[in-house]
């Protein structure tokens, strides 16, 4: 490693480039730069600048950067932490929304901007950010405003797989009986299928059958917000199509 390598100049912008692959900001050539600036409320030119070569931007706006990145100014600036002396220990973020090689799959142009795009929120436990993505992904009717999340867990094997993505209409947050939704538990984001009982209580239902059912009142069901405090359960939308990274297809969902 060079001199360079180690400039706060270069260190900003490694860290900066890593925290935005963490949670997800699509790669460079595909939307990185609009995706940063519309999150953060900074015209793109000036966002390019913190990204391609490390430009510091002042105290106020590092400080809201740590916000949206649910991180700290020393994890922007790849320093020990001042209270434990050791690196900062945060959890491993979901990557970016889709892998290099499925927008290569769709032939998505190199240049970003000329083609018809699509704009949606892509979901992570760690927050959520706008991103657009090419027309070509959508083989689906879809909804305004659309979500995205990438499913981590096995529950709902059967429906869907671990890495799968899959959309989600927002506004779609009344239960229909057996539909699947995208549901916040704890703190955490994950799928479901949601079943009405004729005493109007809710199963809470995996395909996968390792793990067993709940049963909880409607009432316990709340509409997805950020202000609400995260132990809440609460219903993000209902599930409208699923993506399989691996075999590179999406599909409408019945």
């Amino acid at each position: 490693m060079n001199d360079d390598d180690n400039s706060v100049h270069a260190v900003f912008k490694r860290a900066l480039n890593r925290l935005l692959d963490q949670h997800g900001v699509p790669a460079s050539q595909y939307g990185r730069l609009q995706s940063f600036a519309a999150l953060v409320g900074r015209p793109p030119g000036t966002v390019h600048r913190w990204i391609k070569n490390g430009a510091i931007p002042d105290i106020s706006t590092l400080l809201q950067i740590c916000d949206c990145l649910s991180c700290s100014l020393d994890d922007l600036f790849e320093r020990k932490s001042s209270i434990s002396g050791a690196e900062s220990e945060r959890p491993v973020e979901p990557p970016p929304p889709f892998p290099a090689e499925v927008y290569q799959k769709f032939r998505v142009k190199q240049d970003f901007e000329q083609q018809a795009l699509k704009r949606l929120v892509y979901f992570s436990d760690n927050g959520n950010v706008e991103i657009d993505l090419p027309a070509t992904f959508f083989t689906f009717s879809t909804p305004k405003p659309l979500g995205l999340f990438r499913v981590t867990g096995d529950e709902m094997l059967g429906y869907c797989s671990p890495n799968d993505r899959v959309f989600f209409d927002m506004d779609a947050v009344e239960i229909i009986s057996d539909s699947v939704y995208v549901l916040r538990v704890n703190g955490l984001l994950t799928v479901r299928r949601l079943r009405i009982r004729l005493d109007k209580s809710i199963d809470v239902l995996c395909e996968n059958p390792k793990h067993p059912p709940e049963t909880l009142p409607r009432k316990a069901f709340k509409r997805f917000s950020e202000q609400l405090p995260k132990r809440d359960l609460c219903i993000l939308g209902r599930i409208v199509a699923r993506f399989n990274v691996e075999q590179t297809t999406s599909s409408a969902t019945i």
